[in-house]
């Protein structure tokens, strides 16, 4: 074997280890989902949250912007999202938990809330009814503060990595100006960051 063989070989088996952690991640996390009551029943969700989990399996610094779906939000009579975009777990690690000052001022300024909708014709747009409900739900979704990305199913279904492209870059920019307004209460409160 020559040494353009071995490392062709070589690079094989770390794509297969990369490919067997990568599955084994997605599947105990839709395991996990089921398990705590957010099971992702839609094959289009599937694709979604399958994309998503594999920007953060690629790229660390996503890790902790944590996607949950089908979140149930209490301020809006416990409308279900098909996703959640978790900001606040990120910035409440276990240093800043111990840090009271710090906690009091991340836990005390509003954290941004983002909703995912990924709408199927087939149920969104079903009758008049339905797309009234659908309006109204929205409404009262972005008067409690959400902000919502929608696509259509089969925006997701032609090409979901475009689809989550569109989300990280809203989320990123919603995410670096909920941190620039920490910093500078933090700067204001005298606690090192």
């Amino acid at each position: 074997m020559n040494l353009v063989d071995r490392v062709r070989e070589f690079l094989n088996e770390k794509c297969k280890m990369l490919e067997t952690g990568f599955y084994s991640d997605i599947i105990s996390n839709l395991e996990e989902a089921t398990n705590l009551g957010e099971s992702i029943e839609s094959p289009i969700e599937q694709l979604f949250f399958i994309e998503w989990k594999f920007r953060q399996f690629c790229n660390s610094e996503l890790e902790l912007l944590y996607l949950e779906p089908q979140y149930s939000d209490p301020s809006t009579k416990n409308f279900i999202l098909d996703f959640y975009i978790n900001i606040i777990e990120e910035v409440l690690t276990w240093k800043e938990m111990f840090d009271l000052n710090k906690y009091d001022i991340i836990t005390s300024t509003p954290y941004p809330k983002v909703g995912i909708e990924i709408d199927s014709h087939i149920w969104h747009e079903k009758s008049k009814e339905q797309a009234m409900k659908d309006k109204k739900r929205e409404r009262i979704l972005i008067a409690n503060g959400w902000q919502l990305l929608r696509f259509a199913g089969s925006e997701v279904y032609k090409d979901p990595a475009r689809c989550v492209d569109e989300t990280l870059g809203f989320v990123l920019k919603i995410r670096e100006k909920y941190f620039k307004e920490l910093r500078e209460k933090f700067k204001d409160k005298k606690v090192k960051t």
